[in-house]
């Protein structure tokens, strides 16, 4: 009986922490990088020396490649990432780097993971001829969404997640 009564308890436990569930931000260690967009011409810069602290990750010296940019309007994939002392660049070729606060970055997210909102948020819309996101005058309602990508816009404009074709919510 005694037994039972555990393994009932347990379930209980179990069944209330799934209920628990708050709103969730989209954490960089989960997402896959896609691609990243310029909307102007952008500057590439080189890797330099590695700067090591302990117990952090290290910062590089990057210096501006003047003989090469970025063309305007273009998407470059990217596969790395490497912090310099005040920003944070993508690696889009051999040695060659861009300040992420100036391209738009696009990130795929693995299959089957879910936005929990407990609010209604406003619903953008991407204009892919400009990567400016536009008020679509739709709200979503507080639930649970399942995401696709997420959209880093440069500036200090925040994060977005794709809840539906073109449909974007601020992160």
């Amino acid at each position: 009986m005694k037994k039972i009564v555990k393994v009932i308890l347990a379930t209980v436990v179990v069944f209330i922490s799934l209920l628990g569930l708050k709103t969730t931000n989209v954490k960089a260690a989960t997402l896959i990088p896609d691609y990243l967009h310029t909307s102007k011409v952008t500057k590439v810069y080189a890797q330099g020396k590695a700067n090591v602290s302990l117990g952090a990750d290290p910062t590089y010296d990057f210096s501006l490649i003047t003989n090469r940019a970025l063309s305007s309007n273009s998407d470059w994939k990217f596969d790395q990432f490497a912090y310099g002392k005040d920003n944070t660049y993508k690696r889009v070729a051999t040695n060659e780097w861009v300040n992420e606060s100036e391209v738009t970055c696009v990130y795929s997210v693995p299959k089957g993971d879910v936005l929990n909102l407990e609010n209604s948020q406003r619903i953008y819309r991407l204009d892919y001829k400009t990567y400016s996101l536009v008020d679509s005058g739709k709200t979503l309602q507080a639930g649970s969404w399942l995401i696709d990508k997420l959209l880093t816009v440069p500036n200090n404009q925040g994060s977005y997640v794709q809840v539906a074709t073109n449909e974007w919510i601020k992160n």
